[in-house]
């Protein structure tokens, strides 16, 4: 079973993602704050996630319906997660920058 690490810039929010399959799909956001921010995200199930530092530091933003969640670091302002609309209970939105494996590394060489 792959399991994805990742955190935000300083590492006060940290997570792991453990699925029975390897990240096969990526997804462009369509709504205003993805697309200003540039995410691109893989879908994740709240089963698959366990927060491994700082649940209870995450900031929320939302807007418009505020049916959507955008959860990130209140201390380096990195989005970690997202929650799309309810249509998709269940579903979480997962950076795919933030992710800390060989495969998305996030650094540029």
């Amino acid at each position: 079973m792959p399991t994805y690490r990742g955190s935000c810039h300083c590492g006060d929010i940290r997570f792991e993602i453990v699925r029975d399959r390897p990240v096969d799909r990526l997804l462009e956001c369509n709504c205003s704050i993805c697309i200003k921010k540039g995410i691109v995200h893989t879908p994740a199930e709240d089963h698959e996630l366990r927060i491994t530092r700082g649940a209870d530091q995450l900031a929320l933003y939302q807007f418009g319906s505020g049916e959507a969640r955008h959860e990130f670091c209140p201390r380096c302002g990195i989005h970690v997660f997202g929650r799309p609309r309810p249509t998709r209970n269940g579903t979480r939105s997962m950076p795919v920058a933030s992710m800390t494996t060989k495969a998305f590394a996030g650094r540029w060489r």
